[in-house]
């Protein structure tokens, strides 16, 4: 990613809100004594823990620094049979990513700027799409997961939505007005 190409000493997330486009863990370091500080831990027994973990953590940083050197790397199978347990979208992995950025974005309302929340909101949106694109066999339109979705659309504007991608602003708006069934077809 570009974002990760030069060494960026000290910014923090009003100044680089692009940085909610990765909430992933794994390639993150944090000071110890600054989590149990600010009571910042994983959610657990769920997927998507790192969402409410990461966001919540960029949002108490008041120092961020990014450098160029890869510690981390996730390899994923393309071309496999038998896909990993965090390649297979089901109804519960859909309802907990929900939830997961609902929790999220719930922090970021009563803490953070306007933009910087209209960023988090931003990526949830591009991660259910994907959620939505990839899962296996769809929720039942009564089930938690349909209803997590439902909740987390409700937390963005229905312009955030037409912002957000055009090409996916109706089924989500279908969605978010509760015509799961019909955005799903």
């Amino acid at each position: 990613h570009e974002v990760y190409k030069k060494t960026v000493p000290a910014t923090n997330l009003q100044e680089s809100s692009y940085l909610l486009k990765d909430t992933s863990s794994c390639n993150k370091l944090f000071r110890r004594e600054f989590l149990i500080k600010n009571k910042i831990t994983f959610p657990e027994q769920t997927f998507f823990e790192d969402v409410p973990f990461v966001s919540r953590a960029y949002l108490l940083s008041d120092k961020i620094t990014i450098i160029p050197k890869i510690i981390y790397a996730y390899r994923g199978r393309k071309s496999s049979e038998t896909a990993s347990v965090t390649q297979v979208v089901t109804p519960v992995k859909l309802h907990q990513c929900s939830l997961m950025f609902a929790m999220a974005i719930e922090h970021y309302e009563k803490e953070a700027e306007p933009e910087t929340t209209y960023e988090l909101k931003k990526h949830a949106l591009n991660k259910l799409c994907m959620q939505l694109k990839k899962i296996t066999n769809p929720p039942d339109p009564d089930s938690a997961a349909v209803s997590a979705v439902h909740d987390l659309l409700q937390k963005c504007s229905p312009t955030t939505i037409i912002d957000f991608e055009n090409t996916h602003a109706l089924p989500l708006l279908m969605i978010k007005y509760g015509y799961f069934q019909h955005a799903s077809a």
